[in-house]
């Protein structure tokens, strides 16, 4: 699996100012102009943040 850096930067940055909370509870995010993500889309250290504490950290503060 590839993954698209821009969409990768979207999460990031909806991350960062809150617009996305994690871990995340829901099953879909969708973003505007972009298509619907499901969890399988989604980097895994959104959905279980216990298994990356350092990159939450360095990412959110």
């Amino acid at each position: 699996m590839f993954a698209d850096t821009s969409l990768l930067s979207v999460i990031h940055y909806h991350v960062y100012h809150g617009n996305l909370k994690v871990p995340l509870d829901v099953k879909t995010v969708k973003f505007p102009a972009l298509r619907t993500l499901g969890i399988p889309d989604i980097p895994s250290f959104f959905t279980y943040v216990g298994s990356y504490p350092a990159y939450m950290k360095l990412l959110l503060n």
